[in-house]
């Protein structure tokens, strides 16, 4: 049986930014937002997408990669853990 996290739980379930109070629960309840963990959630999720990334990139073929949703899709959550990483 898998296990998921909070976090990873949100992840499945948003395609977007998950709720302010949602993740600030799963993150462990920090009323008015901790910073640092808000920054460190963010620069966990684009690490695996740089490595979801380079998985998917390496299975491909350049024709087969240049239309894959999957690495478009990556990639806007990697450029967009990065820009709320740094936000944060």
């Amino acid at each position: 049986m898998v296990r998921m996290t909070a976090l990873e739980a949100l992840e499945w379930r948003y395609d977007g930014a998950p709720p302010a109070g949602a993740l600030m629960a799963a993150v462990g309840g920090r009323i008015g937002g901790d910073a640092v963990a808000v920054a460190a959630i963010h620069q966990h999720e684009a690490h695996l997408c740089r490595v979801g990334l380079s998985r998917r990139r390496g299975r491909l073929s350049a024709l087969q990669a240049s239309g894959d949703a999957w690495l478009l899709r990556l990639g806007a959550a990697l450029a967009w853990h990065r820009a709320a990483a740094l936000a944060a």
